[in-house]
């Protein structure tokens, strides 16, 4: 998880409009081995920000892996 809140720099005047005022992440994952020889893992991923002019939006992101090693 990260997080992260650029208050300080907006009350500053040091970014602009589309610059990012507040951030946030995490990840999830998980890998397991059922078999031998063969690894198998999903993560999924939260995303979110608002932009000094007041947008803001968010996303999910999942990902897969499958590995056989010879």
């Amino acid at each position: 998880m990260a997080q992260a809140d650029l208050d300080e720099a907006v009350a500053a005047g040091a970014l602009s409009g589309g610059a990012n005022e507040t951030f946030e992440v995490v990840h999830l994952n998980y890998i397991w081995s059922p078999i031998r020889n063969v690894t198998y893992g999903i993560e999924a991923g939260y995303h979110s920000r608002e932009v000094v002019d007041g947008r803001d939006g968010d996303a999910l992101r999942l990902q897969g892996m499958v590995q056989y090693s010879f």
